[in-house]
């Protein structure tokens, strides 16, 4: 398995995040290319629109023509939604801390231990099989 820096790069995703910061800026009207002959901007900029679902076809075509005052821009765009996605998924998947009183981390312990299950299953567990209505009508007295 490969170890990846602390902000996953993905090849795919991020040709498309490039694509997507490219088009807005050839949209605006923006000179996207390393080219100042408008009928080399307007045809290496469609070769690129054009290159939508090819990521490695992306790739090559921000190495060979795009605007040199737009590489550190671009690199910072993608480097800022690469930031943006991975802290989405941290959010998703992030451990969660919870205060047990000592009884009832017992029981959950014995019951992970019996079932051969961690906590957050062994909860998981207990929430499948508890009757529904009985849950509803407890009140904490």
């Amino acid at each position: 398995m490969k170890k990846y820096r602390k902000h996953q790069k993905l090849p795919v995703r991020e040709a498309k995040w490039k694509w997507n910061y490219l088009n807005s800026k050839y949209q605006k009207g923006e000179n996207i290319t390393k080219y100042i002959e408008q009928e080399m901007v307007r045809q290496f900029s469609l070769e690129l629109i054009n290159s939508r679902e090819y990521p490695e076809q992306i790739e090559k075509w921000v190495e060979e023509h795009l605007n040199p005052d737009l590489v550190k821009k671009l690199d910072m765009a993608v480097r800022a939604r690469r930031k943006r996605a991975d802290d989405n998924e941290v959010v998703l998947y992030a451990k969660k801390s919870v205060f047990l009183e000592y009884e009832a981390w017992k029981v959950l312990s014995e019951l992970s231990t019996a079932k051969g299950v961690s906590l957050s299953e062994a909860i998981l567990l207990l929430e499948k099989f508890v009757d529904k209505e009985k849950l509803e009508s407890y009140k904490k007295v």
